[in-house]
Parts: structure tokens; sequence; C-alpha cells
């Protein structure tokens, strides 16, 4: 498998980024094609699908990495104040990214058990999970792969 090409690259040969409504959105499409990508390494082609246009694909493999560059521990959107810089990282821990993604999952009265998991309030952990998708949504923003930015 070849190595990902990182956003800015593919942007430069032409490759557009999708953009989302919002950041749940984003975030839903990057764990769907992260499922995609761990389960082709694992069983080679899906069944009855097909090969991808060549421009569909680039922008898939763009789009997936500037998502995973908003994912990361810093980003060229964080602010310079290292108090509020260090919000943001704690706010965007691999952890709470995953709490986050898991409240978009959730049916209504889920979060309560949500929140039992994570061994926090209901109210902290809406808080924590607000906090998280607000850091993101101003990465998203800042990348262009929002519409409404």
């Amino acid at each position: 498998m070849a190595a990902p090409i990182a956003a800015e690259v593919l942007r430069e040969f032409g490759a557009e980024v999708r953009r989302f409504r919002s950041a749940r959105h984003a975030l839903l499409w990057y764990r769907d094609q992260l499922a995609a990508k761990l389960r082709s390494t694992r069983q080679g082609m899906e069944l009855g699908s097909g090969p991808a246009s060549r421009e569909k694909r680039d922008q898939a493999q763009a789009t997936f990495a500037a998502i995973a560059q908003c994912l990361r521990r810093q980003h060229s959107s964080d602010p310079v104040d290292e108090d509020e810089r260090a919000e943001v990282h704690a706010a965007m821990r691999g952890e709470c990214v995953v709490w986050l993604v898991a409240s978009y999952e959730a049916r209504w009265g889920d979060l309560t058990l949500l929140s039992e998991r994570a061994g926090l309030h209901r109210d902290a952990f809406s808080r924590r999970i607000a906090r998280t998708e607000r850091f993101l949504r101003v990465r998203l923003r800042a990348t262009g792969l929002l519409v409404n930015a």
C-alpha cells in the first residue's frame, strides 16, 4: 500500500477536498473512511465494490489527510496564547474525539450511559464533547473543509 500523501501536496496537484456542512458530518465521514481503509487492508478489495475514478480517489485521499491534520495534536489554527493552546490540546486528545464520535452515534438517552462509561457526570460529559466539537469546527473551518466557512 502506498504511503498517504499530505493534503497540501494533493491540492497542489489539483485534488480538491470534499466540504461538509458540519463537524459531525466530517468526523463521521472520516470514521467511515478509516473503517473502509482498515477493512481493505485486511481483505483486499471489498466484494461488490468497483474501483473509483482517479479524481474521486484523490478527493477522498486529500479530504482524509486534511481531516487527519485537524485531529492532530497541533494545528496551524490553534491560538498562540499558551493557556488557550493547552485548552485546545486537552479537548482534542484522541480519547475526547472518540467520545465525540460515540455521542454522534448515540440515540436519545445514550449520553447518560456514555458519560457513566467516561466516568463523568452527564453535564460534564456534554460540556467536554461540546468543547471538543467547537475546537474541531474551528480547525475544519480554517482548513476549508466546512461549507459555511
